[in-house]
Protein backbone atom coordinates (compact mmCIF):
# COMPACT_ATOMS: atom_id res chain seq x y z
CA UNK A 1 0.00 0.00 0.00
CA UNK A 2 1.25 3.70 -1.14
CA UNK A 3 0.92 6.45 2.00
CA UNK A 4 0.08 9.66 0.83
CA UNK A 5 2.35 12.13 2.72
CA UNK A 6 2.61 15.94 2.27
CA UNK A 7 6.68 17.56 2.54
CA UNK A 8 7.73 21.03 3.54
CA UNK A 9 11.28 22.75 4.52
CA UNK A 10 14.83 21.51 4.16
CA UNK A 11 16.89 19.66 6.84
CA UNK A 12 16.86 16.87 8.62
CA UNK A 13 13.79 14.80 8.50
CA UNK A 14 10.45 14.70 10.92
CA UNK A 15 7.86 12.58 9.93
CA UNK A 16 4.62 13.26 11.82
CA UNK A 17 1.66 11.07 12.53
CA UNK A 18 -1.66 11.51 13.20
CA UNK A 19 -4.14 10.08 15.27
CA UNK A 20 -6.82 7.71 15.13
CA UNK A 21 -9.79 9.39 12.92
CA UNK A 22 -7.06 12.48 11.85
CA UNK A 23 -5.00 12.72 8.85
CA UNK A 24 -2.38 14.65 7.65
CA UNK A 25 -3.89 17.92 7.90
CA UNK A 26 -4.42 17.56 11.86
CA UNK A 27 -0.51 18.25 12.26
CA UNK A 28 0.37 20.56 9.17
CA UNK A 29 0.68 23.88 11.74
CA UNK A 30 2.66 22.01 13.81
CA UNK A 31 4.67 20.96 10.55
CA UNK A 32 4.91 24.14 9.55
CA UNK A 33 6.82 25.66 11.96
CA UNK A 34 9.43 22.93 12.94
CA UNK A 35 9.72 23.03 9.44
CA UNK A 36 10.66 26.95 9.59
CA UNK A 37 13.28 25.58 11.96
CA UNK A 38 15.72 24.57 9.45
CA UNK A 39 13.78 21.04 9.17
CA UNK A 40 12.42 18.66 6.35
CA UNK A 41 8.81 17.80 7.42
CA UNK A 42 6.88 14.82 6.28
CA UNK A 43 3.37 14.32 7.53
CA UNK A 44 2.12 10.90 6.28
CA UNK A 45 -1.46 10.15 5.87
CA UNK A 46 -2.55 6.40 7.94
CA UNK A 47 -4.40 3.60 5.52
CA UNK A 48 -8.02 4.87 5.52
CA UNK A 49 -7.48 8.60 6.52
CA UNK A 50 -6.81 11.35 4.20
CA UNK A 51 -5.69 10.78 0.68
CA UNK A 52 -4.27 7.43 2.01
CA UNK A 53 -7.07 4.33 0.85
CA UNK A 54 -8.65 2.14 3.61
CA UNK A 55 -6.71 -1.34 3.25
CA UNK A 56 -8.32 -4.02 1.65
CA UNK A 57 -7.99 -6.60 4.85
CA UNK A 58 -8.03 -5.60 8.61
CA UNK A 59 -4.72 -4.75 10.07
CA UNK A 60 -2.61 -5.08 12.97
CA UNK A 61 0.28 -2.85 14.59
CA UNK A 62 3.24 -4.77 12.93
CA UNK A 63 1.20 -4.37 9.58
CA UNK A 64 1.29 -0.53 10.78
CA UNK A 65 4.73 -0.51 11.66
CA UNK A 66 5.89 -2.41 8.35
CA UNK A 67 4.43 0.51 6.11
CA UNK A 68 5.92 3.15 8.14
CA UNK A 69 9.19 1.39 8.13
CA UNK A 70 8.81 0.66 4.14
CA UNK A 71 8.21 4.50 3.68
CA UNK A 72 11.15 5.69 5.56
CA UNK A 73 13.47 3.38 3.56
CA UNK A 74 11.62 4.07 0.39
CA UNK A 75 11.87 7.48 0.62
CA UNK A 76 15.25 7.17 1.67
CA UNK A 77 15.55 8.72 4.98
CA UNK A 78 18.51 8.51 7.29
CA UNK A 79 17.42 7.76 10.77
CA UNK A 80 14.78 10.25 10.67
CA UNK A 81 12.75 11.95 13.60
CA UNK A 82 9.65 10.11 14.41
CA UNK A 83 6.56 12.83 15.90
CA UNK A 84 3.31 11.01 16.97
CA UNK A 85 0.09 12.28 18.16
CA UNK A 86 -2.22 9.36 19.85
CA UNK A 87 -2.28 6.27 17.49
CA UNK A 88 0.69 7.60 16.17
CA UNK A 89 2.10 7.76 19.07
CA UNK A 90 1.33 4.25 19.71
CA UNK A 91 2.77 3.26 16.19
CA UNK A 92 5.99 5.06 16.77
CA UNK A 93 6.54 3.19 20.17
CA UNK A 94 5.89 -0.16 18.44
CA UNK A 95 8.12 0.81 15.68
CA UNK A 96 10.90 2.03 17.67
CA UNK A 97 10.51 -1.08 20.02
CA UNK A 98 10.83 -3.26 16.59
CA UNK A 99 13.26 -1.29 14.94
CA UNK A 100 15.80 0.47 17.60
CA UNK A 101 18.29 1.94 14.74
CA UNK A 102 15.73 3.42 12.64
CA UNK A 103 15.11 5.98 14.40
CA UNK A 104 17.40 9.38 15.76
CA UNK A 105 14.96 10.36 17.98
CA UNK A 106 11.23 9.50 19.10
CA UNK A 107 8.49 12.20 20.15
CA UNK A 108 5.44 11.15 21.69
CA UNK A 109 2.38 13.14 21.94
CA UNK A 110 -0.40 12.18 24.19
CA UNK A 111 0.06 8.96 22.66
CA UNK A 112 -2.32 5.90 23.24
CA UNK A 113 -1.25 2.26 23.42
CA UNK A 114 -1.05 1.39 27.32
CA UNK A 115 -3.41 -1.30 28.48
CA UNK A 116 -6.47 0.80 30.37
CA UNK A 117 -6.96 0.17 33.74
CA UNK A 118 -10.42 -1.67 34.13
CA UNK A 119 -12.58 0.12 36.92
CA UNK A 120 -16.07 -1.51 38.11
CA UNK A 121 -17.70 1.21 35.21
CA UNK A 122 -16.14 -0.22 32.32
CA UNK A 123 -17.40 -3.53 33.50
CA UNK A 124 -20.70 -2.63 34.20
CA UNK A 125 -20.50 -0.39 30.78
CA UNK A 126 -19.27 -3.59 28.97
CA UNK A 127 -22.36 -5.85 30.43
CA UNK A 128 -24.88 -3.04 29.58
CA UNK A 129 -23.42 -2.74 26.45
CA UNK A 130 -23.81 -6.72 25.52
CA UNK A 131 -27.55 -6.95 27.03
CA UNK A 132 -28.29 -3.92 25.10
CA UNK A 133 -26.94 -5.16 21.74
CA UNK A 134 -29.36 -8.41 22.33
CA UNK A 135 -32.13 -6.53 22.95
CA UNK A 136 -31.53 -3.76 20.17
CA UNK A 137 -31.90 -6.86 17.56
CA UNK A 138 -35.78 -7.44 18.85
CA UNK A 139 -38.24 -6.44 16.19
CA UNK A 140 -39.98 -3.49 18.57
CA UNK A 141 -36.37 -1.89 19.24
CA UNK A 142 -34.80 -2.68 15.97
CA UNK A 143 -35.87 -0.03 13.98
CA UNK A 144 -34.20 2.34 16.91
CA UNK A 145 -30.82 0.65 16.69
CA UNK A 146 -29.00 3.13 14.74
CA UNK A 147 -30.03 5.73 17.44
CA UNK A 148 -29.22 3.70 20.70
CA UNK A 149 -25.81 2.75 19.33
CA UNK A 150 -24.89 7.08 18.95
CA UNK A 151 -26.23 7.47 22.41
CA UNK A 152 -24.23 4.79 23.71
CA UNK A 153 -20.84 5.58 22.24
CA UNK A 154 -21.81 9.38 22.36
CA UNK A 155 -22.66 9.68 26.49
CA UNK A 156 -22.04 6.35 27.63
CA UNK A 157 -18.63 5.53 26.54
CA UNK A 158 -17.77 9.07 25.38
CA UNK A 159 -15.80 7.79 22.90
CA UNK A 160 -16.71 8.31 19.49
CA UNK A 161 -13.69 6.06 17.30
CA UNK A 162 -15.25 2.78 16.88
CA UNK A 163 -18.54 4.14 16.09
CA UNK A 164 -17.16 5.97 13.05
CA UNK A 165 -14.57 3.66 11.89
CA UNK A 166 -16.36 2.36 8.94
CA UNK A 167 -14.32 0.00 7.01
CA UNK A 168 -11.89 0.28 9.48
CA UNK A 169 -14.00 -1.16 12.65
CA UNK A 170 -12.69 -4.81 12.14
CA UNK A 171 -8.56 -3.03 12.26
CA UNK A 172 -9.97 -0.86 15.23
CA UNK A 173 -10.68 -3.74 16.64
CA UNK A 174 -7.23 -5.48 16.50
CA UNK A 175 -5.51 -2.39 17.46
CA UNK A 176 -7.00 -1.58 19.90
CA UNK A 177 -6.81 -4.61 21.77
CA UNK A 178 -2.85 -4.14 20.94
CA UNK A 179 -0.88 -2.91 24.16
CA UNK A 180 2.62 -1.06 24.47
CA UNK A 181 3.20 -2.12 28.13
CA UNK A 182 5.38 -4.78 27.58
CA UNK A 183 7.51 -3.12 25.02
CA UNK A 184 8.95 -0.28 26.31
CA UNK A 185 11.67 -1.72 28.01
CA UNK A 186 13.50 -2.20 24.08
CA UNK A 187 12.42 1.52 22.86
CA UNK A 188 16.39 2.74 23.09
CA UNK A 189 15.90 5.86 21.16
CA UNK A 190 16.14 9.20 22.79
CA UNK A 191 12.54 10.10 23.74
CA UNK A 192 10.22 13.22 24.64
CA UNK A 193 6.78 12.72 25.77
CA UNK A 194 4.71 15.64 25.48
CA UNK A 195 1.61 15.33 27.77
CA UNK A 196 -1.13 17.60 27.94
CA UNK A 197 -2.10 17.34 31.60
CA UNK A 198 -5.86 17.69 31.51
CA UNK A 199 -6.29 14.97 29.05
CA UNK A 200 -9.37 12.10 29.66
CA UNK A 201 -8.61 9.93 26.47
CA UNK A 202 -5.07 9.29 27.89
CA UNK A 203 -4.81 10.50 31.21
CA UNK A 204 -1.63 11.81 32.30
CA UNK A 205 -0.74 8.14 34.22
CA UNK A 206 -0.32 7.19 30.96
CA UNK A 207 2.40 9.54 29.97
CA UNK A 208 3.93 8.92 33.62
CA UNK A 209 4.16 5.04 32.85
CA UNK A 210 6.04 5.49 29.35
CA UNK A 211 8.45 8.14 30.77
CA UNK A 212 9.49 5.57 33.16
CA UNK A 213 9.77 2.45 31.62
CA UNK A 214 11.82 4.32 28.42
CA UNK A 215 15.00 4.27 29.13
CA UNK A 216 16.56 7.60 27.60
CA UNK A 217 13.10 9.84 27.84
CA UNK A 218 12.05 12.43 29.63
CA UNK A 219 8.38 14.01 30.62
CA UNK A 220 7.51 17.58 29.47
CA UNK A 221 3.76 18.92 30.53
CA UNK A 222 1.46 21.27 29.15
CA UNK A 223 -1.28 22.76 32.34
CA UNK A 224 -4.80 23.14 31.46
CA UNK A 225 -4.60 21.17 27.75
CA UNK A 226 -6.49 18.11 26.88
CA UNK A 227 -5.78 14.91 23.97
CA UNK A 228 -5.62 17.63 21.15
CA UNK A 229 -2.77 19.02 22.01
CA UNK A 230 -1.19 19.22 18.85
CA UNK A 231 -3.85 20.63 17.44
CA UNK A 232 -4.91 23.67 19.55
CA UNK A 233 -1.37 24.79 20.74
CA UNK A 234 0.78 23.88 17.75
CA UNK A 235 3.51 26.45 18.91
CA UNK A 236 3.67 25.48 22.42
CA UNK A 237 4.19 21.69 21.17
CA UNK A 238 6.61 22.87 18.20
CA UNK A 239 9.04 24.37 21.19
CA UNK A 240 9.23 21.56 22.79
CA UNK A 241 10.17 19.17 20.05
CA UNK A 242 12.59 22.12 18.66
CA UNK A 243 14.20 22.43 22.08
CA UNK A 244 14.76 18.22 22.53
CA UNK A 245 16.31 18.33 18.78
CA UNK A 246 18.80 20.61 19.66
Amino acid sequence: MKLNFEEKGEGPAVILVHGWGGSSESLKKLAEIIADKGFKTIRIDLPGFGKTPAPENKMCMDDYVELISGAINSLNLHKPVYVGHSFGGKLGMFLAAKYPDLLSKLVLINSSGIKPVRTLKHKITYVLAKIGGIISWIPPFIVLRPIVKFIYYKFIVREMDYYKAGKLKETFKNIINEHVDEKLFKIKTDTLVIWGMKDTFTPLWNGEKIAKNIKNSRLELVDNVGHGLPLFYPQVVADLIINFLK
